[in-house]
């Protein structure tokens, strides 16, 4: 018996490489078949199928990188192409109740939720106290569906406007003469929220995300970008 020493390896082994670019393509496809069963997820709950499921659960398809490689290394396909169309003749058996691969993909979403709760509560947190050193407090509220996949993790009024944010978990942070290059876990996404929050058990950074720029690994912020940062 092979013992398997890092899920994300074997996960990520599989056949061809994926671009973040592929995999924001691959990820929407997989939520649009998550939508070919459930409906379109604009509500907190679903009950179908003789089962109530969290809607926010299954949105988080789309960018869920362990889903992704999942569906990749199922699939057996061996180009995005083959990939697209594998996913979209296995709808029912990805995302129905009684699918082959139903129960894995809702495990994958449950273990992963449960770490982003706690980031995300984190990442509230010390922009509540960011906002409370000028003066200000804020009353954070969840995203709709399309905000919740278009990358903005939550909102808040401030200074009159509502505002967004998008957290993601911190890997390491280099400092370069004008930028800072910020590695998380997990793969770099585009976003339109207003700020990037990352975050892990240790440190949190609050960035002013309108200037940044992404590479396949990081994203890289002018220094003046910086608001907030702090141990834990």
């Amino acid at each position: 018996m092979i013992k398997i020493i890092s899920w994300q390896k074997f996960f990520e082994s599989s056949y061809f490489i994926l671009s973040e670019e592929d995999k924001d393509v691959v990820g929407y496809e997989i939520l649009l078949a998550c939508r070919r069963v459930w409906g379109y997820l604009k509500v907190d709950s679903i009950t179908k199928f003789g089962i109530t499921i969290s809607a926010s659960l299954l949105r988080k398809t789309k960018n869920n990188r362990y889903v992704i490689n999942f569906v990749k290394k199922t699939s057996g396909a061996k180009s995005v192409g083959e990939l697209i169309n594998w996913i979209k003749s296995n709808t029912n058996d990805l995302f129905h109740p009684d699918g082959k691969y139903f129960r894995e993909i809702i495990t994958i979403i449950e273990n992963s939720s449960k770490l982003g709760s706690y980031r995300e509560e984190k990442a509230i947190e010390c922009i509540e106290k960011y906002f409370l050193t000028k003066g200000q407090q804020i009353e954070v509220t969840p995203p709709s569906e399309i905000d919740d996949i278009e990358g903005c993790d939550f909102f808040f009024e401030a200074d009159g406007v509502t505002k967004s944010a998008q957290v993601k978990t911190l890997k390491k942070i280099n400092e370069g003469r004008s930028r800072f290059f910020v590695y998380i876990k997990g793969h770099v996404t585009d976003f339109d929220a207003q700020y990037l929050i990352v975050v892990n058990d240790l440190e949190c950074y609050i960035f002013d995300s309108t200037n940044k720029f992404m590479s396949d690994a990081y994203y890289s912020i002018p220094k003046q970008g910086l608001l907030w940062s702090g141990k834990f």
